[in-house]
């Protein structure tokens, strides 16, 4: 099977087997971020509560079976916070958009709280600004957290923007940043693996119906840039910012559809799904 590859201004054909195109070993993965889009999580105006579930399920495996310490980074409480509001149609004032996150962010977070009780597991809230990710003293405190939850077995930290007191995340990356630095500077994470509503970056317009796959990307440039726009519906995110991801993280991450059943796992497990995007380290 073909895949497109790009490196330095080129897309090219490869052999899915080929030596160049990599693949994940779970054996090999001590720390790992996952972070779902609030595409992932809202589906029409409602809650993607099977998503969630799944997710949940996953999240499980990789803690109690893989025995890899695991910190999941979700969106979707603005989304959650519309739902509750009988918004069909995001908001553009940005203080508005604040008080929906305070809406929203407990009924998420308790969903995500049963599910994973499914589990046996337990979720720790945690809610970061701008102030957190500025600080050595709150990193640290932060990472002394996740310590502590790794170290229980039983329980997974969820973290997500405080977007009542922060309004970046809201405009410009959908919590993509937040998860960057925690992978980077409290994980020292060896994998990002980034869900959204999408299978990953393609060489155009994913609506085009000639659109390609791009699943592996060596490289980030402003070539590559120029085949992808646009953000999500209810989300904030896009191409954009899943590559300005590689600023702050030094690993390797995949852009994969967090509405598929089994994506993580099957990223672990070695199969060649989403966009790879090359690590520095």
């Amino acid at each position: 099977m073909k895949i497109l590859t790009y490196q330095n201004g080129n897309l090219t054909e490869e052999d899915s087997d080929s030596s160049n195109v990599k693949r994940i070993s779970k054996d090999k993965i001590k720390k790992l971020v996952v972070k779902s889009g609030t595409s992932v999580v809202t589906d029409n105006c409602s809650m993607n509560l099977p998503a969630m579930v799944d997710i949940a399920r996953q999240l499980s495996i990789v803690r109690k079976e893989y025995d890899i310490d695991v910190a999941y980074v979700s969106s979707g409480a603005i989304g959650f916070g519309m739902i509750e509001d009988g918004i069909t149609e995001r908001p553009t004032d940005i203080y508005k958009l604040m008080q929906l996150s305070t809406l929203g962010q407990g009924k998420l977070f308790s969903q995500y709280c049963q599910f994973l009780q499914n589990y046996g597991l337990k979720a720790t809230q945690i809610l970061v600004n701008e102030h957190d990710l500025d600080s050595h003293l709150h990193l640290d405190n932060l990472k002394k957290q996740f310590d502590i939850s790794f170290k229980e077995k039983n329980k997974i930290p969820i973290i997500n923007a405080n977007d009542a007191t922060w309004g970046y995340e809201i405009k410009e990356s959908d919590n993509d940043g937040i998860s960057a630095v925690i992978a980077e500077r409290i994980m020292n994470a060896d994998l990002m693996i980034v869900l959204s509503n999408i299978d990953g970056v393609y060489n155009k317009n994913p609506k085009d119906p000639d659109a390609k796959l791009i699943s592996h990307i060596y490289s980030i440039d402003d070539k590559l840039r120029s085949f992808t726009d646009g953000k999500s519906t209810n989300g904030t995110g896009g191409a954009e910012s899943k590559f300005k991801i590689s600023e702050n993280f030094s690993g390797p991450y995949i852009v994969a559809n967090g509405r598929t059943q089994n994506t993580i796992i099957d990223i672990l497990e070695g199969k060649t799904i989403g966009t790879y995007f090359e690590g520095r380290k």
